[in-house]
């Protein structure tokens, strides 16, 4: 890729509405923390960044997607 991240995420933003998240780190690692079912620290975050805002997470992983009632994936 040789656009800058800026420019990637400006176009991101114009073509399916995309925005960054605001929420504070602070909150997504009190989340994180009360997690029991994985020990990996990224899939935690990842998942907590969702949780905290109760937004939907798009993954394959099958762990997360057991867990996080609104993980999404669609194998078709």
């Amino acid at each position: 890729i040789t656009a800058e991240p800026r420019d990637i995420l400006d176009f991101l933003g114009r073509r399916i509405q995309l925005t960054a998240d605001e929420t504070a780190f602070e909150a997504i690692v009190r989340s994180a923390e009360s997690f029991s079912w994985t020990r990996d620290p990224f899939d935690r975050l990842i998942t907590a960044a969702a949780a905290v805002g109760d937004h939907p997470l798009v993954t394959r992983d099958g762990t997360i997607r057991a867990n996080y009632p609104n993980a999404v994936w669609d194998d078709s």
